[in-house]
């Protein structure tokens, strides 16, 4: 089967035979280390060692450890002051052993931090069990970086459940003293507490008590951009955490710009031009929405307020006007196979055919999934390697099982890796040839496809990147427009050998372009109402960080102009070319306002645990503020009060993921969807779409003694239960179909009898189920489980 896909690569020109086949190209796994700092921070041991033991100076560790002679000047902290300063700031630590702790100019992150930063790894023992977790602490300041404290059996007092013994703001004002002490370089004037309307977490009344706050930082009186500092306080008032990723304050230029805010919005009105394009919306909780735009070109560049020039960051699709290259008919040679199903040996031989594969490497992994980037879709997932690498750095690739596409080959070279940056020994010219015909010869329907102008992206000429790979982006149109991030990377190295094939996929099917409205804005229009919605704000902006080809751009922070927009400060919108409309590219949904209590409840029975069901979101009032505390509730109505007792602001993040039908009467259009599906993922519920569950069913007091019963995970025990009506000792006890459930329930509190009766037959209000619903909350930590896992 794949003799014809050996055939379409020999026609390429790609295929030679000297004995095994070989394809004369390499590309680098560059286009995704750019986007993503993952590489393993092992590459950078040279500059780490572990500290010496004891409480020498910390000059002399340093000196010990390899740093330079400017960092270690800037050691002011030892290892064992260190330790002391967080067991002081953590008194759980007091329990917790030091496995290691590590001086180095970066800990487990990747590229390096500038600074010295000090590593400790921790380990608490419960018997047999082993729990490992690590602080890092700035070695100059003496700030923490980050530090995290297992609860549970590891806490100092017992978990906090509802209602904890501590407020909000008491939290919050623990939070500040604590981050005064933890975090001495940063002044209290210096901190900016986030948006909490928009980004509130709402207290679920299952499971810990837990506070968090987040807080961002002003330099010279400007907000920095990507930088926070976050504390998390149980509800006994324990810190449990802090992560802390501020930059010092003296990392940032002056705050006083050269050129004026008017002259930056002028230099942005004059360039501005936009992009008509298939585009992405995506909203909170993974909701997506597909549209056909105008995006501003240049959207994430900023200016220099010094020099009022552009910076690009990065290399990016949306630096300017694109230019592109069809792809010649002579190079589209793909010939998908007829009939069958690869097996992994078969589609590993045609990822070997490109020669990507030297003999070295061994085929280590195989496994055959049914989707790939979001598509259904069964495709082989390969990697080789050797027994030396231990697993690391294998070079894997995604071959489609059924036709033979080969989706993706990988790297796991690092981009300075000397393999990567050999010397250009071919032209740019003859190097996009070769691409070409790769692409034509590995991806069907190449019609559909264009190469990117290099220079669209990043200059990429002979004179500036002779030790440079070269890399070629490939666009995906519909109907001669740009279809979203659609893009294909081809990249060789500098002899035009294949390195790697990547692809950055949004991915849609062509029906839904298909049924959108065609454009009725003229480009001119977009600008224009894109300008009429922006201004211009001045920021700092860190840049560098990363790994671009095969060298690593510096870290550093310039003082510039943004575009930014009125309706939310948001730096990226587009225009809906059928509607004329300004849509925000990604919009994150704030939640609703915190509920107030309900008009209905006063002087109600079940004031006190309605009232509360109400402000933690359990229960929602209509539209009229009203409650109806005395309305039946049905069996579906009694999940939803669950589930928002787990998770209560879930339901606004989440998209319904699961499967269309999940009952028989519980569908995507349910109110009890979202709270099926979600029990269906605790494996609370068994989805079933033949089967009726009964959600619109009312509920009446015995099957909610046997929801009880399962909820808290005794229906076995109630299983062995004498279920005699003797036992139960309710006068209607002959009428209890369920007798253990209904004893349990009594003998734990959640439900009793009235006038010697359990009335099992009757129905359940809003308000007897606020009641139980309590009593529920209430017995958490007294059982031998958690209620809402």
């Amino acid at each position: 089967m794949k003799k014809m896909l050996q055939l379409s690569f020999r026609k390429a020109g790609l295929l030679t035979v000297t004995g095994s086949l070989g394809v004369g190209l390499l590309l680098p796994a560059e286009t995704i280390l750019a986007q993503s700092d993952s590489v393993p921070a092992a590459v950078y041991e040279q500059g780490k060692l572990q500290a010496a033991a004891g409480s020498e100076g910390s000059a002399s560790q340093a000196g010990k450890n390899g740093l330079n002679q400017e960092l270690q000047t800037q050691v002011k902290i030892t290892k064992d002051e260190v330790i002391a300063r967080l067991r002081e700031l953590f008194p759980a630590l007091n329990k917790a052993e030091v496995v290691r702790a590590e001086l180095g100019t970066a800990s487990d992150s990747f590229p390096p931090e500038p600074g010295p930063i000090w590593s400790v790894k921790w380990e608490v023992k419960d018997g047999n069990s082993t729990s490992g977790f690590s602080s890092r602490v700035d070695a100059g300041s003496g700030d923490i970086l980050s530090a995290s404290i297992p609860g549970g059996r590891y806490s100092e007092t017992e978990e906090p459940y509802y209602p904890g013994t501590i407020t909000r703001q008491e939290a919050a004002e623990k939070a500040a003293a604590f981050i005064k002490k933890a975090v001495p370089s940063v002044q209290a004037s210096e901190l900016v507490p986030a948006d909490e309307e928009l980004y509130r977490y709402q207290q679920p009344l299952f499971g810990p008590v837990l506070y968090s706050f987040t807080y961002y930082k002003k330099v010279n009186g400007i907000q920095t951009d990507n930088e926070s500092l976050t504390v998390q306080v149980d509800g006994n008032g324990a810190i449990i955490s802090l992560h802390n990723n501020f930059t010092s304050s003296s990392f940032y230029p002056s705050a006083k710009p050269a050129i004026t805010k008017e002259q930056a919005a002028g230099k942005y009105k004059e360039d501005a031009d936009v992009d008509l394009r298939y585009t992405l919306l995506r909203k909170t909780g993974g909701k997506e929405e597909w549209i056909l735009a105008y995006s501003p070109i240049g959207a994430y560049k900023v200016l220099d307020a010094q020099t009022g020039q552009y910076i690009q960051q990065e290399p990016s699709n949306g630096a300017g006007q694109m230019n592109y290259t069809a792809i010649p008919e002579a190079f589209h040679t793909f010939k998908p196979l007829a009939g069958g199903k690869l097996s992994a040996l078969e589609a590993a031989a045609l990822v070997e055919t490109l020669g990507a594969i030297k003999e070295d490497k061994k085929l280590m992994q195989k496994a055959e999934t049914d989707q790939w980037q979001g598509q259904k879709r069964e495709v082989w997932n390969l990697g080789w390697g050797n027994e030396q690498s231990g697993g690391m750095n294998l070079i894997t690739a995604v071959v489609d099982a059924k036709t033979g596409q080969i989706l993706e080959v990988r790297s796991g070279r690092f981009p300075f890796d000397s393999t990567y940056t050999l010397p250009r020994t071919i032209t740019v010219d003859s190097a996009r040839d070769k691409a070409l015909k790769l692409f034509g010869a590995t991806v069907p329907q190449a019609q559909e496809w264009k190469l990117i102008d290099g220079k669209s992206i990043s200059p990429d000429t002979e004179n500036t990147d002779k030790n440079k790979p070269f890399t070629f982006t490939f666009q995906k149109f519909y109907r001669n427009i740009p279809v979203g991030n659609q893009t294909k990377t081809v990249t060789l190295a500098g002899d035009g050998s294949f390195y790697s094939m990547e692809s950055s996929y949004e991915w849609v099917d062509d029906e839904v372009l298909n049924k959108l409205k065609p454009a009725s804005v003229s480009r001119e229009e977009a600008v224009r109402k894109l300008d009429q919605a922006t201004g211009v704000e001045l920021g700092y902006s860190v840049i560098g960080g990363y790994y671009t080809n095969s060298y690593y751009v510096p870290k550093e922070a310039k003082l510039v102009y943004r575009q930014t927009y009125a309706k939310n400060g948001d730096r990226d919108h587009v225009v809906d070319a059928s509607t004329g409309k300004l849509r925000a590219h990604a919009f994150f949904e704030k939640l609703p306002p915190q509920p107030s209590e309900a008009v209905d409840l006063t002087g109600h029975w079940a004031e006190k645990e309605l009232s509360t069901l109400v402000k933690h979101g359990v229960l929602i009032p209509d539209e009229n503020g009203k409650l109806s505390p005395d309305a039946d509730i049905t069996y579906g109505d009694w999940l939803n009060m669950f589930v928002r007792g787990v998770n209560p602001t879930r339901e606004y993040y989440k998209e319904n993921t699961g499967e269309d039908v999940l009952f028989a009467d519980v569908k995507k259009d349910s109110p009890y969807y979202y709270a099926v599906n979600t029990l269906i993922d605790m494996k609370r519920l068994k989805a079933d779409d033949q089967a009726l569950l009964g959600v619109d069913t009312p509920l009446l007091r015995e099957y909610l003694a046997k929801i009880l019963i399962q909820q808290l995970r005794y229906d076995k025990l109630a299983g062995l239960l004498d279920s005699s009506a003797a036992q139960l000792a309710s006068d209607d006890a002959a009428w209890v179909t369920h007798k253990s459930e209904a004893y349990l329930a009594m003998e734990l509190g959640l439900m009793e009898k009235t006038d010697g009766k359990f009335r099992p037959r009757d129905r359940v209000s809003k308000a007897e189920a606020a009641v139980v619903f309590m009593r529920l909350v209430s017995i958490q930590g007294k059982l031998d489980q958690p209620v809402g896992y």
